[in-house]
């Protein structure tokens, strides 16, 4: 994947707004400006939602235009995510659970409410 990944990058300069998107051993082909960051960012604006009350997760690298603090305040991933993405959502501040799959979504959501309930005193 390395190598068509550098192949790619060395030809993509040649197509104006050509992209890809990675995950894992799968190559999605879109325009430079579609990712899951700007589209989060679009239904946002859509929804007048702003970063401070939007949580992201992600665990490979198609996740990572998204998980980024001026995107959303609450990150999380999985245990078995990526290195990027764990170093990405430790960056931003946000939590690597020590679950699994869904299973740490769901940890790093019930650590969000908790955190949210002990601040609003209730």
């Amino acid at each position: 994947m390395n190598g068509i990944i550098s192949y790619l990058d060395s030809q993509r300069r040649h197509v104006a707004e050509f992209s890809y998107q990675r995950n894992g051993i799968y190559l999605r082909f879109c325009h430079a400006r579609f990712d899951k960051g700007s589209v989060l960012q679009g239904l946002q604006a859509q929804l007048g939602i702003d970063p401070g009350e939007t949580f992201a997760a992600g665990d490979n690298y198609n996740d990572l235009p998204m998980l980024r603090r001026e995107i959303a305040r609450h990150l999380a991933c999985p245990v078995n995510s990526i290195i990027e993405v764990k170093t990405a959502v430790r960056e931003g501040g946000g939590y690597v659970s020590e679950q699994v799959g869904g299973d740490g979504l769901v940890e790093a959501l019930s650590r969000l409410s908790s955190a949210r309930d002990a601040n609003s005193g209730q």
